[in-house]
């Protein structure tokens, strides 16, 4: 992993304590019976502590078995920015003595810490593939350039929890489009067949990138690990050519050579 992703990875993991503990502290030592100072500190301070809580089981529970990037990094974009605001939030409305400023940001740090807990219980492992199978497959399996090629992609047993998203991102090259798919909750556990029209097929022999799937809430908070799968094959035949009036053109060859 490069050092700048590193960096990013150990933003997202701090992300989901040091926020809610920045705002609590501002709370703590600023407080003087006001009572968005002291609503936020009874409510910011048992969601920390759970928090934490979780966290760390998740931290034992991946050394034992040894996998210790089991994936504390699950937050998303969105998520961080939930985060990073809501505690923002907190603190102006505790310095300022706004009370409406401080349900704001105990709502998005409620709903941020619900959230991550949810996904901490739900999402284990190699969840959603844990006890999956997936196939992918091209039709035709060969074809003509120019012609149109279906993906199809067969799901059969996805563990997908209530509350919970399935996304899946398929592409064969850099010059093809990218196939996104999303399976809810309600479809958890069935065989679901997702076609998707790839356009025109482009010449040559293609081995398409493993497929992308992974876990992610309703509220685009949290993810769950990215896992590779069902890579396939497609082969792109050249098209053929034919050329017209050719006697014609022969016959109007000069020089003294027959052409």
């Amino acid at each position: 992993m490069k050092p700048r992703s590193r960096l990013k990875t150990a933003f997202r993991i701090a992300t989901l304590f040091v926020p809610s503990a920045l705002a609590w502290g501002v709370a703590f030592w600023c407080s003087d019976s006001s009572d968005p100072a002291y609503v936020t500190i009874l409510g910011l301070g048992p969601l920390w502590v759970l928090l934490v809580a979780a966290l760390l089981l998740r931290s034992v529970g991946a050394y034992r078995a040894k996998q210790p990037a089991l994936q504390l990094d699950i937050l998303t974009g969105s998520g961080s920015a939930l985060a990073w605001s809501s505690a923002l939030a907190i603190a102006l409305a505790v310095r300022l003595g706004w009370a409406s400023l401080a349900v704001v940001g105990l709502l998005g740090t409620g709903l941020f810490h619900v959230v991550v807990l949810y996904m901490l219980a739900a999402a284990r492992g190699r969840d959603p593939m844990r006890a999956a199978s997936i196939k992918r497959r091209f039709v035709p399996q060969t074809v003509t350039e120019g012609e149109s090629v279906i993906e199809e992609l067969h799901f059969c047993g996805a563990r997908i929890p209530v509350g919970l998203r399935l996304l899946v991102a398929s592409r064969i090259g850099p010059r093809w489009a990218t196939s996104r798919h999303v399976l809810e909750a309600t479809e958890s556990g069935a065989e679901v067949v997702l076609e998707s029209d790839l356009g025109a097929a482009l010449r040559g022999e293609h081995d398409a990138a493993p497929m992308e799937v992974w876990l992610q809430d309703v509220f685009g908070v949290c993810r769950s690990k990215r896992l590779c799968t069902a890579p396939a094959h497609l082969t792109v035949l050249p098209r053929v050519v034919t050329a017209e009036n050719a006697n014609g053109l022969l016959e109007r060859g000069d020089g003294p050579r027959p052409p």
